[in-house]
């Protein structure tokens, strides 16, 4: 599961897979945007991605707020 997700992603940039607790994450061009576990795909967002995965019709719950 997590190489065809790897492949999905390959669109946006060279795909990187790790193993990471029990799971693997994605690196897109060094940076990690998702983790693949249980056959579920988790793509990092933020507020800066909320409109465009909303227009994708992704479900996106905001996280923790950072503490300064």
């Amino acid at each position: 599961f997590a190489h065809y997700c790897a492949e999905l992603l390959g669109a946006a940039g060279s795909v990187q897979v790790r193993r990471m607790f029990g799971a693997h994450g994605m690196y897109i061009d060094g940076l990690f945007v998702a983790i693949a576990t249980r056959h579920v795909l988790y793509l990092k967002a933020d507020a800066t991605t909320a409109p465009a995965d909303r227009r994708a019709a992704i479900r996106w719950q905001p996280g923790p707020t950072p503490s300064a």
